[in-house]
């Protein structure tokens, strides 16, 4: 591999294509560069600036929001004191009130 001239589509102007440029581009599979290092680096100037001046886009559509969760009566497993929890209880799986469920996962 050597060293190739290229020709910048901007400017105009020659420029270098090196062999440790041409291994980077191939590696990240890239195809030569059409533009020179400074038109390059102009170019990605300008569209980072219009990317930092555009205004933020809004979101089009409202937030989604969950319906209000159905909690179903139950009376804890361990003290038995009345309990609220998410599922249907099935008399399988215990069923704890917020008191003696934090003392379980401590």
């Amino acid at each position: 591999m050597e060293s190739r001239s290229l020709v910048c589509a901007e400017c105009g102007s020659a420029f270098e294509f090196s062999v440790a440029e041409q291994q980077h581009f191939e590696a990240r599979g890239f195809a030569s560069p059409k533009r020179c290092r400074r038109c390059r680096a102009a170019k990605r100037r300008v569209q980072s600036e219009r990317a930092a001046a555009a205004p933020p886009v809004k979101n089009e559509l409202p937030p989604r929001e969950r319906p209000p969760r159905q909690m179903y009566a139950a009376s804890c497993t361990v003290c038995g004191t009345a309990a609220e929890v998410p599922f249907v209880p099935d008399g399988v799986r215990p069923v704890y009130c917020l008191p003696c469920l934090k003392q379980r996962t401590r």
